[in-house]
């Protein structure tokens, strides 16, 4: 039951909390994706979990807190290759600027590698989708949310890189 490669995908979404038993399980399967869609998690639970877990590529935080989500903007996350932030509660603009890039260097991103990023259900103005453009080479997929089809209109697509170019 310990095998690793039978715990790649572990699925707590709507769990009702994690306890630290459920914690310390987790961290040692060493998921390769790992769901807390809609489960009440604390910062410093995430921030733990992002930590101790080097090999995370999938992480989907759905439904989750803003200060949850917080916890993502103190950790540097270059492994990671799909975050799913829908619908997640409260988060702002200005969260989803902090967590691609650290504050006071503008040149790194904390989610360089991302090639998937979901943020329907989310408040998303220009200037933070400007911001995942230049910040996000490897992106290919980017959800947005369903209530701004304005954004759609400005999205240019480069034929070389398939990403997002200007607005």
């Amino acid at each position: 039951c310990c095998d690793k490669r039978l715990w790649t995908h572990i699925d707590l979404s709507r769990c009702r909390a994690l306890s630290p038993q459920a914690l310390s399980a987790i961290i040692k399967r060493q998921p390769v994706t790992l769901d807390l869609s809609w489960t009440p998690v604390s910062k410093k639970q995430i921030a733990w979990l992002i930590h101790h877990l080097p090999s995370l590529k999938d992480l989907i935080m759905s439904g989750c807190s803003s200060l949850c989500v917080s916890a993502l903007s103190t950790q540097s996350c270059p492994g990671l290759r799909i975050l799913d932030l829908s619908w997640a509660v409260g988060v702002k603009d200005s969260q989803i600027k902090d967590l691609i890039v650290q504050p006071g260097s503008e040149s790194r991103s904390r989610l360089r590698g991302l090639l998937t990023l979901r943020l329907a259900g989310l408040d998303v103005n220009d200037s933070t989708l400007k911001m995942i453009v230049r910040h996000m080479p490897s992106l290919r997929r980017l959800d947005l949310p369903v209530h701004q089809p304005a954004h759609c209109n400005r999205l240019q697509y480069s034929q070389h890189t398939q990403t997002t170019q200007s607005f």
